[in-house]
C-alpha cells in the first residue's frame, strides 16, 4: 500500500466526524473517493475552527503525527477584538494554566488589521480541544475567528479555497515522515510517483455516486458553486505567510 496524504480546507460549521447526530455537513463527504481504504483524520479541528485538515491511508502515520511525544507544531491564524498587550503576550508565551493543564503558545506574530479586528499568528505543540481559543479568552480576548494555517512542515497553500482538496507529492509526504522518523513507504522514485498519478485519476474519473463517504460535489456547494472568498487584502491569516 502506497502512503498518501491529502489536504483539506475546512470551513466554520462542518464536521471532522463520519456520523453527526445533529446532522452538520462532515468532511468526509468532501473527500476524495479512496478505493478499498479509508481516510484516517490527522488530527481535528472543532466545528467553529476552520483551516487546514491533513488525512492519509496509513493510520501509523496519523498516529504518530498526532502523539504528543512527537512534538508537531500548529500554527492558527486568530482574528481577535482588540489588540494583543505586551503583559497578554507574555502570559500566553509562558504558560497558562487552564482546566486540563499548562497551555501556552510557541510563537505569536502580528499578522495586520482587518474591518476593525486584529489578526495573529500563533503556534502551539498540542492540540487540545479549543485550546487556542481557550487561551486567547484566558487574557481576556474575544475571538472571531481560528484558522488553521500550518500542521508540522506543510503549510496550506493559499490557493487553497475552502471545501476543495489536493495530494501532498512525495517531498511534502517525505518532510511529514521525517517528522514523526517513520520509514518512507515502498514504491518510491518514479515508479511509485506513476502508481500514486494513477490512483488519482481512477478517484477522477470514478463517479462521485460510488463514494462511501457521500456524493457531495468535491468543489463549492451541494449546486457545483464555488465557496465565497473573504477579501483579505488588509491583514488576514494570509499576511506573512511562508
Amino acid at each position: 500500500m502506497d502512503r498518501q496524504l491529502v489536504a483539506y480546507h475546512k470551513a466554520e460549521g462542518e464536521v471532522v466526524s463520519r456520523n453527526d447526530p445533529e446532522g452538520r455537513p462532515s468532511v468526509y463527504d468532501r473527500l476524495p473517493l479512496l478505493r478499498g481504504q479509508r481516510w484516517v483524520s490527522i488530527g481535528r479541528l472543532d466545528v467553529d475552527n476552520a483551516g487546514l485538515l491533513l488525512f492519509t491511508n496509513d493510520s501509523e502515520l496519523a498516529n504518530r503525527l498526532m502523539h504528543p511525544s512527537t512534538g508537531v507544531e500548529r500554527e492558527y491564524a486568530v482574528r481577535i477584538v482588540g489588540i494583543l498587550a505586551a503583559d497578554h503576550r507574555g502570559a500566553l508565551l509562558a504558560g497558562v494554566m487552564l482546566e486540563d493543564g499548562l497551555s501556552k503558545f510557541n510563537a505569536i506574530t502580528d499578522a495586520g488589521v482587518q474591518n476593525g479586528s486584529h489578526w495573529y499568528r500563533c503556534s502551539l505543540l498540542e492540540g487540545k480541544f479549543r485550546e487556542v481559543r481557550r487561551l486567547w479568552e484566558s487574557q481576556g480576548y474575544a475571538v472571531e475567528r481560528v484558522v488553521r494555517i500550518r500542521f508540522g512542515s506543510y503549510a496550506m497553500p493559499a490557493t487553497l479555497r475552502q471545501g476543495d482538496s489536493l495530494d501532498l507529492d512525495d517531498d511534502e509526504i517525505g518532510r511529514l515522515e521525517l517528522l514523526c522518523s517513520l520509514p518512507a513507504k515502498k514504491h518510491t522514485g518514479l515508479y511509485g510517483r506513476a502508481r500514486r498519478m494513477s490512483d488519482r485519476q481512477d478517484r477522477v474519473d470514478t463517479p462521485r455516486d460510488d463514494a462511501d463517504d457521500g456524493g457531495a460535489p468535491r468543489h463549492g456547494d451541494a449546486d457545483g458553486n464555488r465557496a465565497e472568498q473573504r477579501p483579505r487584502s488588509r491583514g488576514g491569516y494570509l499576511r506573512g505567510r511562508r
